[in-house]
Order: C-alpha cells, then sequence, then structure tokens
C-alpha cells in the first residue's frame, strides 16, 4: 500500500466524530471549519464531498505536499458529488497517470452514490478497509445514525455494493 493510500485512512479516521453545528451552519470544532472552509465549503452546503477532498488534500501534504496534486485535486473536487465524479471521469478518460475508475472497492479510494430519484444527488466517502468485494468500511461527513446523506457528523460506516437507498455509481481509486 503507498504512502499516500495509508495516509488517506490515517487522516480519515482522525477527523472521526467531528460535528456540525445544525442546518450545516458550521462546525463545532472551530479548526475542523477552518479546515472545510479552506477546500471551499459554505454555511449552508452539503458536506460529505468537501470532507473526502480535505481528507485527500491532508493526506497529500503529509505525503509529499506536492502542489501539483493539491492544484489537480483542488480542479476535480466539487461541492456536488455528480459533478466531482464527472470531473474525475473526464479528467481520467484524458490523464490516468493519477487516479482511475474501478467497480472494485479498495482502502484509500472514493467511493460515489447516486440518488436512484435524482441522479443531481448522491454521497460521497473514503473507503477505509475493505472486508469482502461487496463489503468495505467508509469513513464519510455528512452523515448521520441510519448511514444517510444528510447528517451531522463524521463517522465510520460498513458499507455494501448494494448501497443505503442510493445507487453506486462507482470507486475513484488513486494509484500513485
Amino acid at each position: 500500500m503507498s504512502n499516500f493510500i495509508q495516509n488517506i485512512v490515517s487522516v480519515s479516521m482522525a477527523h472521526v466524530n467531528q460535528q456540525e453545528t445544525k442546518n450545516n451552519s458550521g462546525f463545532k470544532d472551530p479548526n475542523f471549519e477552518k479546515k472545510m472552509k479552506w477546500v471551499g465549503w459554505l454555511k449552508g452546503h452539503p458536506w460529505c464531498s468537501y470532507f473526502v477532498e480535505l481528507v485527500y488534500k491532508e493526506a497529500n501534504i503529509k505525503t509529499s505536499n506536492s502542489k501539483e496534486i493539491e492544484a489537480l485535486l483542488d480542479s476535480l473536487f466539487s461541492g456536488s458529488v455528480a459533478k466531482t465524479f464527472n470531473n474525475f471521469k473526464t479528467f481520467i478518460a484524458k490523464n490516468n497517470k493519477f487516479f482511475k475508475i474501478s467497480n472494485t472497492p479498495k482502502k484509500g479510494s472514493i467511493v460515489i452514490w447516486r440518488s436512484k430519484t435524482n441522479p443531481l444527488f448522491g454521497h460521497t466517502a473514503v473507503i477505509v478497509d475493505v472486508k469482502s468485494n461487496n463489503e468495505f468500511v467508509t469513513v464519510e461527513g455528512n452523515t448521520n445514525d441510519e448511514g444517510g446523506r444528510e447528517g451531522y457528523e463524521v463517522a465510520v460506516r460498513k458499507r455494501n455494493m448494494s448501497g443505503n437507498g442510493y445507487k453506486l455509481v462507482g470507486f475513484i481509486e488513486p494509484i500513485f
């Protein structure tokens, strides 16, 4: 496992139990809120995708502090899960040097789900462990006790390929 992937897992786990204040209006920990604003989060916005971006950017700093990777992550991530996936898909079609899209869960990968009723809505998380080809463990932001996408905390969740009321779109795997 690469150092980057190890750092993705450790950074993800370090943020478990961070909680928001009501209505996506901020975070209980001011340092965490500052980090979320650094990656583009704004009050009132859903934040699962911003959380995954934060994990990847902090893992980059711990691994190499590559300005090239930081700029790339800035260009690929969005507050919208659907847009984030499309950005990665477009980038990978032109340049598969850093990431690939996969149907197999792997440690350090980003998992993307879309709503079954509205493809503009979705949820995303970081995979921190794989139990089988069908079951994996995630760390995700903006989740709740039921594991939904409208939540209040960063939490560890067991997931499977069938999702949680959402359609699994795929996995974005770092390959560096």
